[in-house]
């Protein structure tokens, strides 16, 4: 079983996520979520996920410095960012800081 943590400032966001591995046949579980990385952290400590899903813009909040904050905690958790950032400077700098992968969140116009 994966078990997954969530960071993600916006509710419907996490619930997307959460239905998605809902399955009782899954072998992903989400195992719980915060609004921002200082709230992680504390509930981290509870539960150790083997994923960190983290949206790489939060409010108020410098994305590198989220990821320094995590790979600081919890320096063998891979991090995987979510977000509509595809700059290539702003993956390049996500890397620098230990991001392992980037999932792009697309919105996809109906023709």
């Amino acid at each position: 079983m994966i078990k997954l943590f969530i960071i993600e400032d916006h509710h419907i966001i996490v619930a997307g996520i959460k239905n998605i591995f809902r399955s009782k046949n899954d072998e992903i579980r989400v195992i719980g979520s915060a609004k921002n990385v200082s709230d992680a952290i504390m509930n981290l400590r509870k539960e150790v996920p083997d994923i960190i899903v983290l949206d790489l813009y939060i409010k108020k909040d410098n994305p590198v410095d989220n990821i320094q904050r995590l790979r600081n905690s919890f320096p063998s958790i891979p991090i995987v960012i979510l977000t509509m950032e595809d700059s290539y400077s702003g993956r390049e700098r996500c890397f620098e800081k230990g991001r392992r992968h980037i999932s792009l969140k697309k919105i996809q116009k109906r023709q």
